[in-house]
């Protein structure tokens, strides 16, 4: 009968005896399917030496009543079925991830999408579940951006208005002039033009301001906040 290894399954604590082909290999475990490691088997011990020939005419002595028989093998029917349902694990060369032991996919990855551990820097990411965005936190998450873009059409009417009607809105003011200018309208105390140029830079800050605001939730940060599931 073949030789045997007298594993114990980490996960089951079921005890196993493997092939001795098997020794140094991985085995799944026919109860729990987890995986066994087989030791290397030692080598056998020498044999003691030859007990001298006894005087012709003598006869061995019989083993005594009761005496353990360390020759005799014993085998486990039960233990000897397990076994042929056992497989052994064949390994390959595949780079496998250092925390979960998966294989990498693709084989460069620096992240292993099974536990999300890092292999460049050292560290598992955390996961979490999270539930799904609805539709009224989308809007109530992208009104900013949108407002920010109505601000910015507002702006470039008033502008547009400013240079238009700034004149028109001095006249009959404090600020006009009795003295007639050279188109035979009245003069104003102070150019409609400083106060479109100063609308203008009103304007130009706002605008700024506004762009960046709907450019960073609009396309860098549109995704709604992440709520954590209970």
């Amino acid at each position: 009968m073949a030789d045997t290894i007298d594993v114990s399954c980490p996960d089951c604590k079921k005890k196993l005896k493997v092939p001795s082909q098997h020794a140094g290999k991985r085995v799944k475990c026919p109860d729990c399917k987890g995986v066994v490691s087989v030791p290397v088997k030692p080598a056998p011990a020498t044999k003691p030496a030859a007990p001298p020939p006894e005087e012709s005419g003598s006869k061995p002595a019989a083993p005594q009543a009761g005496s353990p028989d360390k020759y005799k093998v014993t085998w486990d029917d039960e233990t000897d079925n397990d076994n042929a349902a056992m497989g052994v694990i064949h390994e390959d060369d595949s780079p496998r991830c250092p925390h979960c032991a998966q294989l990498l996919e693709p084989p460069e990855a620096i992240i292993c999408i099974h536990c999300g551990f890092n292999n460049r820097s050292r560290v598992k990411v955390e996961t979490k579940k999270v539930h799904e965005p609805e539709a009224g936190e989308w809007v109530a998450h992208l009104a900013p951006g949108v407002i920010a873009i109505i601000m910015i059409v507002v702006f470039l009417v008033l502008d547009v208005m400013c240079l238009v009607n700034m004149r028109y809105w001095m006249e009959g003011g404090m600020l006009e002039s009795d003295d007639d200018g050279f188109d035979g309208r009245k003069k104003m105390y102070v150019s409609p033009g400083l106060f479109v140029t100063m609308a203008f830079f009103v304007s130009i800050v706002g605008i700024y301001v506004f762009i960046r605001m709907g450019y960073r939730r609009l396309f860098v940060n549109y995704l709604p906040p992440e709520v954590a599931m209970k």
